[in-house]
């Protein structure tokens, strides 16, 4: 099944689309409970539904998904600096 506002491809019964928040009307009418799926990383800070990896909204309750950030330590300065960076923002020395 997709998305009928983004296109992207959802599980036919999540109740929102993972990807834009946007109700999955098919799944909201038959009350289709929440699926359970293998990639499953995190929960919904709102409802408390499992969420998929890369999902931008709770399938469940259309809440948008936060991200939180993670830091390490720049090796040559020794600054905070968020995990997914390859450089530091404040020395600029490669991570």
């Amino acid at each position: 099944m997709f998305c009928g506002a983004c296109g992207r491809k959802i599980v036919d019964e999540t109740r929102f689309c993972q990807y834009c928040g946007m109700p999955n009307m098919d799944a909201l009418e038959k009350g289709i409970p929440q699926p359970i799926d293998k990639g499953v990383i995190m929960c919904c800070e709102k409802c408390g539904s499992e969420l998929l990896e890369d999902s931008l909204f709770c399938d469940q309750c259309g809440a948008r998904v936060e991200k939180k950030k993670t830091y390490n330590i720049c090796k040559a300065c020794r600054r905070k600096i968020e995990s997914d960076s390859s450089f530091c923002y404040i020395c600029g020395s490669k991570q």
